[in-house]
């Protein structure tokens, strides 16, 4: 699968887990802009787990390159 994809991929289920956040927010009865700490745990969650996959999402998997002459 191409790195584009995977990014694409990647951010969409982000997108989806910010939305499930800010519901899980709104249902507690939390204010969007002063979050407790629960949930301001679970955005730096969803942001450190967003980060390693987009990295993971744009490493190079071709391993049959072979490396550009120095």
């Amino acid at each position: 699968m191409p790195q584009l994809t995977r990014l694409v991929w990647v951010l969409a289920i982000d997108y989806a887990g910010l939305m499930a956040l800010t519901l899980w927010q709104a249902l507690r009865g939390q204010p969007l802009f002063r979050p407790d700490l629960i949930t301001t745990v679970g955005a730096m969650t969803l942001a450190a787990v967003t980060g390693v996959a987009a990295t993971w999402a744009l490493r190079d998997t071709d391993r049959t390159k072979e490396p550009a002459p120095a």
